[in-house]
């Protein structure tokens, strides 16, 4: 059963467009950079899954029966090398090679659930098409319901594009019944219980089980420092976490802005307030928040 929106979802996936062999688009999403992937929806309803005798794979054009062949190791081995590949691919922005990794993958193992979610996060991360996003997502988890990380990013995008925090909690949820330690899903939880649900006691428990798995998971420290300086008002504390993100990741925007944000206002260092704020300009120019904030941190003379 899988559990979905109540709107008009086509659950088969359209990996590439056969006209021209590329990805099929929706021209509502246009092709972004993704900021680092995997970090917020309302009725439900329970749609029914494709045929027997379909599959999301009848629309991968046949390129000469890649992989067909050999045996099992060999095929999950080339799998596996075309994944990392595409992992790379994606953090350097290079958003169309990643995409056509992961086809190569599918075409070689059109049941793959990690390239399959591998896909779906590409699709979600960078607005490319929401729609096909979820169908990936939905039938990685009809082969395997258990899938942690189709699970989790599949919450994340039904919390982050489509506002809905019941469903995004319901696969955190599954997440965690799956695998109660995984890092990526305690972050993600915690921050919807921190931003949505106001539980902030039981957020700062789920902060601290994803730090003690990964103590240098850059989101669960800015997450955990945010709740430490909105809520609890331990600066210090926020300023240690805000400090261990970007140790880790000098560039990680949130952590840099939520660390000017406490020194201007609440540790009286103004001056490296403004100097964290030209920082995060030298890396994203573009970015709202910096366009129209940037100016109220400057520093007279």
């Amino acid at each position: 059963v899988v559990v979905g929106r109540n709107r008009s979802v086509d659950t088969t996936p359209r990996y590439l467009d056969q006209q021209n062999s590329s990805l099929a688009t929706n021209s509502q999403y246009p092709v972004a950079v993704p900021p680092p992937v995997p970090s917020y929806h309302d009725n439900y309803f329970v749609s029914s899954p494709p045929s027997e005798s379909s599959s999301p794979t009848d629309t991968i054009p046949d390129r000469g029966r890649i992989g067909s062949g050999r045996d099992h190791a060999s095929k999950q081995k080339d799998c596996s090398e075309l994944l990392k590949q595409a992992v790379v691919a994606g953090e350097q922005g290079r958003i169309a090679d990643a995409q056509d990794l992961y086809l190569k993958a599918l075409r070689i193992d059109p049941n793959h659930v990690d390239a399959m979610c591998g896909l779906a996060i590409l699709l979600h991360s960078t607005h490319y098409d929401l729609l096909q996003a979820e169908a990936l997502y939905q039938h990685a988890l009809r082969l395997d319901p258990k899938h942690v990380r189709t699970l989790c990013s599949y919450g994340l995008l039904l919390r982050d594009k489509y506002a809905d925090d019941t469903g995004g909690e319901l696969f955190f949820k599954r997440a965690l019944e799956a695998d109660p330690n995984d890092t990526d899903t305690l972050c993600n939880y915690a921050l919807l219980l921190t931003n949505v649900q106001k539980e902030h006691k039981r957020a700062a428990d789920m902060f601290e089980g994803a730090l003690k798995n990964d103590p240098a998971h850059v989101r669960a420290l800015c997450g955990y420092g945010m709740l430490l300086q909105n809520v609890n008002k331990d600066y210090v504390g926020a300023k240690a976490l805000y400090g261990r993100a970007l140790q880790k990741d000098p560039k990680h925007i949130p952590s840099t802005i939520n660390l000017a944000v406490l020194y201007r206002d609440h540790l009286n260092e103004k001056k490296a307030a403004e100097s964290l704020i030209q920082h995060a300009l030298q890396i994203d120019p573009n970015n709202p928040w910096l366009k129209s904030n940037a100016a109220s941190f400057a520093v007279k003379e």
